[in-house]
Parts: structure tokens; sequence; C-alpha cells
């Protein structure tokens, strides 16, 4: 593993696994710091975690790129999708880390899910309702799970208004993962 002057850590997907065996050790120590190689500089990385947070009114040291965009390659349990290099199109994948933004969205789901009208039950969004079932044990929400509500809209609404390529160099879409 090598860091550059940029911030960027260059891991190679065998340094991953060998590093599987302290998980704690690979997170703490490549996963969360450093710059994610879809930004060419530190400073762009910190102006793009300003603007998110104030656009989602966190904190930007509660947000933090992940995925492939973040060490050039994607970690997938998924053999198919294993070890892909980050390509021009990637999306950022933006982990908002926060207690108070989670319980909000946590809040507004639920509500959501409860009303009979909305078929979180059964029918296409039987599947998604369970998914967000299994994922809130962890306190999580992934964006791909999301019911199409104001909250969630409004949250895809301020991504978009971020001026990505200013930051990256490159326009890429904004998903995000949200975590208590």
């Amino acid at each position: 593993m090598e860091i550059s002057s940029h911030g960027h850590i260059a891991i190679t997907p065998r340094e991953i696994c060998e590093r599987l065996r302290d998980v704690a050790r690979l997170i703490n120590g490549v996963m969360i710091p450093g710059t994610p190689v879809a930004f060419p500089s530190y400073q762009q990385y910190r102006d793009f975690l300003a603007a998110c947070a104030e656009g989602l009114g966190v904190h930007p040291r509660n947000l933090l790129i992940r995925g492939s965009t973040k060490i050039g390659f994607s970690l997938s349990a998924d053999p198919s999708r294993a070890w892909i290099e980050m390509r021009p199109d990637s999306d950022l994948d933006l982990a908002i880390i926060d207690p108070d933004y989670y319980h909000f969205f946590d809040r507004e789901i639920r509500m959501w899910e409860r009303r009979l009208g909305n078929k979180a039950f059964r029918g296409p969004q039987f599947t998604k309702s369970l998914a967000r079932q299994k994922q809130r044990a962890f306190y999580t929400y992934r964006y791909f799970d999301l019911p199409d509500i104001a909250c969630e809209t409004d949250q895809k609404n301020r991504l978009k208004t971020l001026h990505v390529e200013e930051c990256c160099g490159l326009p890429r879409p904004i998903e995000a993962f949200i975590f208590r």
C-alpha cells in the first residue's frame, strides 16, 4: 500500500485480501482515510464534502465515499462484479453517517410502510421492504431499497445540484447510503 502526495491510498486486490485477516485495520487504515481516487486532489475532495454537508445539513466529517471511486476497484460478494476497475461513468457512493439524518429517514420510511395503500408488503415493493427490514438491523438504508417518498426525492434533488464535475473532473451520479 502506498499513499500519494494528494492522499490517495493505492492498494491492490491482493493487499485487500491479505488485510481481511484484520478487518478493523482494513477499515480504519484503508477504507475510511485518504482521498478517494475519483478526486484528483484532497482539496477537491474537501470541497465536495463541504458542498454535500451544506446541501444535506450534516457535518462534513459525517460523510465519506465508498466503493470503487474510493479505492479504484469494486469490492463485491458477487464474483462477476468483484475487482472491477472504476470507470469514467462510475457513480460516487456517498455514505452519510449521522444519527439525526438516519432517524429522520427511518421515521419517514416506517410511516410510509404502515400505510396500506403503498403496498409495501405485497407486490413489487415487497422485496424492497424485506431488504429494508434486514438492513435496519444494522441501522442502514441503501439507496436502491428506498421507497419513492418526499425525503428521498428531496435528497436526490439536493445531490443532483452538487457540481461534481468541478471536484472530480467528470460528471458522476451520486448514490447515498444512510447509516446511523
